[in-house]
């Protein structure tokens, strides 16, 4: 079997190019200086863990009526998106990233929701805000009903299928409300 010249070099360019991949990385990975060996033992991170246990179960309870109540939709918001963005705010400060907060992280209460729809796995942010603000999941692309509304069949839409948000019940209650989206 006789190989072309071509085919030749191309193999040996190829074998010598591999070579120089393996041996230089495409980036180079940074890395951060630790705060300290403690970090290696468990203790400090019983510590840690202690600390936020105590703090979190001697957090006083407020059973009074709220003067106010701010609710925050991070919209697309995953736990890996959370964490992508926490990290990067790290590495800005030249930082891994991981052992940072972000502000809202650092609220007294948070939660999580599992969003889809009635009719589809994946939501849109239409369906999600009618989930969020008035307690009820619905269909893809429709908003404030629930899920007996058919998306683009305006008939399909009755008193008795629309969703009241939490912003009318305040505002039944006497409440001020207001919104900020950004």
């Amino acid at each position: 079997m006789r190989l072309s010249l071509r085919l030749v070099v191309a193999l040996v360019a190829m074998s010598m190019l591999s070579q120089l991949c393996l041996s230089t990385p495409l980036y180079q990975v940074r890395r951060f200086k630790k705060k300290s060996n403690e970090e290696q033992t468990q203790i400090y991170w019983k510590k840690i863990a202690d600390k936020e246990l105590t703090r979190a179960i001697s957090m006083k309870r407020n059973t009074n009526v709220a003067k106010n109540v701010i609710l925050f939709l991070g919209d697309g918001m995953s736990i890996p998106t959370i964490t992508a963005g926490r990290i990067y705010k790290g590495q800005q400060s030249s930082r891994g990233g991981e052992e940072g907060w972000l502000n809202f992280e650092q609220f007294p209460h948070v939660g999580l929701a599992k969003t889809y729809n009635v009719n589809k796995q994946v939501s849109d942010s239409a369906s999600t805000a009618t989930a969020y603000l008035g307690g009820v999941k619905t269909n893809y692309k429709t908003l404030g009903v629930d899920a007996s509304a058919i998306y683009q069949d305006c008939h399909s839409v009755t008193d008795d299928n629309k969703v009241y948000s939490i912003v009318k019940w305040a505002q039944d209650a006497g409440k001020r409300t207001g919104e900020n989206i950004t």
